[in-house]
């Protein structure tokens, strides 16, 4: 099973958890498989890997297409889409399904004591098999 880590910003992670949004839209090409388990790190001030999904599928395009197509799943005004978008000639929306929020949700600070070092992605990073985070994560999905 492929494994990725992604970071979102509080809201759109809980809007993620909550089943509002069900896509996430990046401004670069994202190269996920189906099937892919995601964990999602909700930044600062929260700070910790609040629940894991599977990606469903990714869809890449033009960003007029991928809002037209998109909209009402990725949980951002017009105005910040756009702003987002700006300069690109493709994007990614990354649908994802079966959301699971972690009922231990580790923090930053919580991970590196068990892991060593750690930087959450700017954009998303795979997971290796053997990672140490890894197989953290997944005793706590459990």
């Amino acid at each position: 099973m492929n494994n990725a880590i992604i970071s979102l910003k509080p809201q759109y992670a809980e809007l993620m958890v909550s089943g509002k949004k069900s896509v996430e839209l990046r401004n670069r090409i994202v190269r996920l498989n189906p099937g892919t388990t995601v964990w999602i790190y909700a930044t600062l001030p929260v700070g910790r890997i609040v629940a894991f999904a599977e990606v469903e599928s990714i869809v890449h395009g033009k960003p007029t297409l991928i809002w037209k197509q998109f909209k009402g799943d990725i949980c951002i005004e017009k105005t910040h889409f756009d702003s987002y978008t700006k300069d690109r000639e493709r994007v990614s929306a990354v649908k994802l399904t079966a959301v699971r929020e972690l009922q231990e949700a580790p923090t930053l600070d919580g991970i590196r004591k068990m892991v060593g070092t750690f930087h959450p992605p700017q954009f998303y990073a795979r997971l290796a098999a053997e990672s140490g985070l890894l197989g953290i994560l997944s005793g706590l999905a459990k």
